[in-house]
């Protein structure tokens, strides 16, 4: 009897310990190989990329000068003056358009482009998050697996103890059968347990765009990491790592920069030209050559236009582009108190999740696997009947999927916090 026990409590020690196993990744380090092998060819990724090459064409085409002009007239009139006939004029001509105004152009552009290119910031950072959800739900799913198959080995050890009393006379057959309920219980748990997790696994194949058996391998269990950030720290870290406060500060920039570029609608636009003309027969002539004579002559050319009308138009852009610049401005600071609020909120989760860890480490679960020691004694030795023995071994059974499920509390928690810097998808962030 005493070596059944013996065997009771090695299996009880055996019990899968999230917070004693050892994995070979972490978990930071699988999702990071997950993300590179989601992100080679994703197609959100790749419209991202081309959507941020054509707004770099657009920066080269704003502000450029429009297209040289090259002339050639040539002229031929049959008079009754023939010194009049006969001219050929070769010109190039060269707008210069607003030249300030070119540069406002040139600058809206640039920041226009540099918004573009968050696009593939935006869809890395939720491909992160889903991937990084997914893959704490399939290690969860597994540590519940293996915490069944450990409660199936104790039921199983239990049976066998509560089966050899009663073939010595010293249980009721009763006893047998409810360890025999509690070994299918955990039997039928085991089940569905591993059937999640391989729902679990492939879902998150599916959310990578993998095939289950391209996914790299996972840690063990999920992290029992008890530190918790000083809030201050979460906050600057929201704020200086949230895509969507960057953005706003761009549209803002970018609206600013309209204001300017309307300011300069009134500017003069100048034209520059080189000509080189062949003339012939043009007075005065030669008397003794009564058809003329030829000659060459080039010039030069600048010319200024100046807008006189359309000054109620230039005001109205600059409103709207001060209106659009306040308002860029007023979402900004929206944003950033959004942000503040979110990860506040997302901190208390964390706190409160590191909390519950803590609890069942330091204080249940120890004592659940004291008193599965002491009652195992008291039953050898008939000082406690088998209903302690079960009771205990079902409140340890429930303390430990109880631990699992607050660590799947405090991983998700710690998403909830990174994810707080970013509220929602920018536009046209679709992955």
């Amino acid at each position: 009897m005493r070596v059944i026990f013996s065997l009771l409590v090695l299996c009880c020690w055996a019990a899968p310990s999230p917070a004693a196993d050892a994995g070979p990744p972490s978990l930071d380090e699988a999702v990071e190989i997950l993300l590179r092998r989601a992100l080679d060819g994703h197609p959100g990724l790749r419209e991202a990329a081309l959507r941020a090459e054509a707004a770099e064409a657009r920066v080269l085409q704003a502000g450029a000068l429009s297209e040289t002009v090259l002339s050639l007239e040539a002229g031929d009139n049959d008079s009754w003056a023939p010194w009049q006939a006969g001219e050929l004029t070769l010109g190039v001509t060269q707008p210069l358009g607003r030249p300030s105004l070119r540069a406002g152009e040139r600058e809206v552009a640039r920041l226009e482009a540099d918004r573009a290119a968050l696009a593939s910031g935006w869809v890395r950072k939720r491909l992160a998050m889903d991937l990084k959800g997914a893959a704490i739900e399939a290690v969860h799913r597994a540590a519940l697996a293996r915490h069944w198959e450990g409660m199936e080995a104790l039921a199983e050890q239990v049976e066998a103890t509560v089966t050899l009393k009663y073939r010595g006379g010293e249980a009721p057959y009763a006893e047998v059968l409810r360890a025999r309920l509690e070994t299918l219980r955990a039997r039928n748990r085991l089940r569905q347990a591993e059937r999640e997790r391989q729902a679990s696994r492939a879902a998150l194949a599916r959310r990578a765009g993998l095939t289950v058996e391209a996914l790299p391998i996972l840690p063990d269990h999920l992290p029992a990491d008890r530190e918790v950030p000083p809030l201050e720290e979460c906050l600057t870290a929201g704020l200086e790592g949230s895509l969507a406060l960057r953005e706003a500060l761009m549209e803002e920039s970018i609206a600013d920069a309209r204001g300017r570029l309307a300011a300069l609608a009134g500017a003069p636009e100048w034209t520059v030209g080189l000509f080189v003309q062949r003339l012939k027969n043009q007075p005065p002539f030669d008397a003794g050559a009564f058809e003329g004579t030829e000659g060459n002559a080039w010039g030069a050319s600048a010319e200024m236009s100046l807008p006189l009308f359309g000054g109620a138009k230039r005001r109205a852009a600059r409103i709207e582009a001060e209106a659009l610049h306040r308002a860029a401005g007023s979402r900004r600071a929206d944003l950033e108190r959004e942000i503040r609020r979110a990860v506040a909120a997302a901190h208390g989760g964390l706190e409160a999740s590191v909390g519950a860890v803590a609890d069942f480490e330091d204080g249940l679960l120890p004592e659940l696997e004291k008193a599965l020691r002491a009652v195992r004694d008291q039953y050898t030795y008939q000082q406690a009947d088998a209903s302690d023995l079960f009771t205990i071994y079902a409140a340890y059974r429930e303390a430990r999927g109880e631990f699992l499920d607050a660590l799947r509390g405090a991983a998700d928690a710690r998403i909830a916090v990174e994810a707080a810097s970013d509220p929602g998808p920018a536009a046209g962030a679709e992955d």
